[in-house]
């Protein structure tokens, strides 16, 4: 089978394709909105406007599953993924590595969008499909829900798939990644305060409510994203944390595709003309989900209190914008004490595909990326790689 997933799958009158080209989004757009919005699992990170943007920032780099019903042509299932190129320094080849095409992004989810009704046959042929196609592996983190990912995994085994579930701890091991916090919603704010389960935490949050008059709070938009983009680097490189100014970085990007999606919710909140904390989120109003991206603040207590301010104004936002959840992502420094929360699990799966074969190893959609290796090899003097390299896709390609 020819390494862009082209197949049928009769016995369950499915047809999967590969769509690699922005065209090819555009062109199924309609389809794949509707589809989104009947899908009870599907996340913010899989709408059609986040990953357009992503994938137009990540050129080549991507490709995206597609199964329809033989029958009457009706899109019923979509996998977005992202591709890499590995150099094997032992097998002197290259390889493809697929992942979450949330991994572009530092998307907090991953997964796939799949008409309920089809569920069942769709993650079968994705699954016969990705076994045919040609990688090495492939990973998939905040794979979610985890009744979905576990089917998955089952098919890629029977498949003779090498799976593995693996944990993901952060650096000091104390905070289990794949975990995230919830907090369902109510309709008013009242509610929310009357839910809470500590009648203290809620008089404090009342009492932090009043002190909103000393802050004042400030939007990024379009058109000052990267002027506050500056000044929060320079605010977390003051407050001395290498760590926070890491992952700032880290999820930069994740910001400015929110922004450019129309789907960024980030407030700052600033005091006598100084930044204290910020928050980015991505408001999905579709699901009526608000995601934290990431936040921040200057190492003092009155950051800490700010953080905490914010936190309550952006779930308010969330009330008023009629969200049914606030998720606090994968934000380390979450600040979901004394909310009523729900924990989210995400999985992360491990796939290997033992290629001996060096022609099927490679998929020929990542030669581009092969190129600009085999360029980069010329850069660094690296020539007998670079030989190597050329020879692999001499034979891959005849």
């Amino acid at each position: 089978m020819a390494a862009t997933a082209q197949t049928v799958h009769a016995e369950r009158g499915l047809h999967v394709a590969c769509v690699t080209t922005l065209p090819g989004i555009d062109a199924i757009r309609e389809e794949w909105e509707e589809l989104f919005e009947n899908d009870p699992d599907a996340n913010a990170f899989l709408s059609w406007a986040w990953l357009r943007q992503t994938f137009a920032e990540n050129p080549s780099r991507w490709r995206v599953l597609t199964a329809r019903s033989r029958a009457d042509g009706r899109l019923v299932g979509l996998f977005p993924l992202k591709s890499r190129i590995h150099w094997s320094t032992s097998r002197k080849r290259f390889e493809t590595e697929l992942e979450a095409a949330g991994r572009l992004s530092s998307s907090s989810y991953s997964g796939m969008i799949i008409a309920p009704d089809r569920a069942a046959d769709v993650l079968k042929a994705f699954g016969e499909a990705l076994a045919d196609m040609h990688w090495t592996r492939l990973s998939m983190l905040y794979f979610v829900p985890e009744t979905r990912a576990r089917a998955l995994g089952e098919i890629l085994a029977a498949c003779g798939l090498e799976v593995a579930w693996r944990g993901y701890m952060s650096e000091d091991g104390k905070t289990d990644k794949l975990m995230s916090a919830n907090v369902p919603l109510p309709a008013t704010l009242n509610d929310l305060l009357n839910g809470m389960p500590d009648r203290k935490f809620a008089r404090q949050y009342m009492q932090l409510r009043r002190d909103r008059r000393d802050y004042s709070v400030m939007l990024v938009r379009p058109d000052n994203i990267e002027a506050n983009i500056g000044r929060l680097g320079r605010m977390l490189a003051a407050a001395g944390s290498r760590s926070d100014r890491s992952r700032f970085s880290r999820y930069t990007p994740t910001i400015r595709t929110a922004c450019e999606a129309g789907a960024l919710f980030m407030p700052i909140l600033v005091k006598e003309r100084r930044i204290v904390a910020f928050a980015a989120h991505l408001l999905d109003p579709v699901l009526g989900d608000m995601i934290r991206i990431v936040s921040g603040r200057m190492a003092n207590e009155e950051g800490g209190r700010a953080e905490r301010l914010l936190t309550q104004y952006a779930i308010e936002a969330a009330i008023r914008s009629d969200c049914f959840a606030y998720d606090f992502g994968r934000d380390e420094a979450t600040g979901n004490e004394g909310f009523f929360h729900e924990d989210v699990r995400s999985l992360y799966m491990s796939v290997k595909k033992d290629q001996p074969d060096d022609l099927s190893c490679l998929s020929p959609d990542d030669a581009g990326q092969a190129l600009d290796r085999i360029a980069e090899f010329i850069r660094k003097d690296r020539h007998e790689d670079a030989l190597a390299g050329t020879s692999h896709l001499r034979r891959l390609f005849g």
